[in-house]
């Protein structure tokens, strides 16, 4: 009997050190070691979906390991062929696999972030011609024709971000949402709402999906800000607020509506599947 029973706490030791290890304290597991990320881009490069494109183009200004994700902003080229940050226009964070996916190809280099803030007012000095010692300065606002559309609803925001110069518009979209209990139910709301905006914005044949954007857009409350000169600015969205625009990328926030907290993220960038990236929280 006796030896029964040790035949099998022996069996049970040697099964117990090939799959979790067995000692004379208890044993413990060695530590597994993540694998460091490697990132594809550094602040300062500029990236894009080909290398021919020369709209919804971004730059990196950071990347954050603690939520694995870069800090972009848009970008245009200007007329001596560099690239330049789109007006005031915001940065926004995107998880690295999301931006890695949707701009694939680095096109340029911006340096770095210290290089690229929104452009300051310029300064025009002049001396008297009595007494060379006083100086003053004449101070010219340098305008950068962005105009932003913010859309609130009790259940979510949209910020549309318009350069009146190049003609192109970002959405960004703010949703809250009843979080399920099912990863996969979750999983599948990100995508139908990524699949709509695909669909509203990027498809110019799916009109009725667009128009019933836009109409849910007006019956919302709204404010516009607008940095252009005071006989160009815009003080309403207009009953079409993107009309003469290009939408270059739409960004979609789920939230849970109980927490605040992140369910999911996606990125549209153009009408195809290779276009949308989802992440989930």
């Amino acid at each position: 009997m006796k030896k029964g029973i040790f035949l099998v706490l022996s069996v049970f030791c040697i099964l117990s050190i090939f799959f979790a290890g067995c000692t004379s304290d208890g044993g413990s597991s060695a530590p597994v070691t993540p694998t460091p990320v490697v990132t594809k881009y550094k602040a300062g490069d500029v990236i894009a979906k080909s290398s021919a494109t020369t709209t919804g183009v971004v730059a990196v200004q950071s990347y954050d390991p603690a939520k694995d994700s870069y800090l972009i902003y848009d970008v245009s080229k200007t007329q001596t062929a560099q690239w330049e940050k789109n007006g005031n226009s915001g940065t926004r964070p995107l998880p690295r696999t999301a931006t890695e996916k949707l701009y694939p190809v680095k096109v340029g280099s911006i340096g770095n972030s210290q290089s690229v803030a929104p452009r300051s007012t310029n300064s025009g000095t002049y001396q008297n011609s009595i007494s060379p010692t006083p100086t003053v300065k004449k101070d010219t606002q340098d305008y950068t024709f962005v105009e932003t559309i913010t859309y609130t609803t009790d259940n979510g925001r949209t910020i549309i971000t318009k350069n009146k110069i190049l003609k192109t518009a970002t959405i960004e979209m703010s949703i809250m949402n009843k979080k399920s209990e099912y990863p996969g139910l979750n999983e599948f709301s990100a995508k139908l709402a990524c699949g709509m905006v695909r669909l509203a914005f990027f498809n110019e044949t799916a009109k009725e999906e667009f128009n019933k954007q836009v109409q849910q857009w007006n019956s919302q409350q709204y404010t516009v800000t607008d940095d252009s000169p005071q006989e160009q600015k815009v003080a309403t969205p207009g009953e079409n607020p993107l009309e003469g625009y290009k939408v270059t990328s739409a960004r979609i926030q789920i939230k849970d509506q109980a927490t605040n907290n992140q369910i999911s993220e996606c990125t549209v960038t153009g009408p195809n599947i290779a276009d949308v990236a989802v992440t989930m929280y």
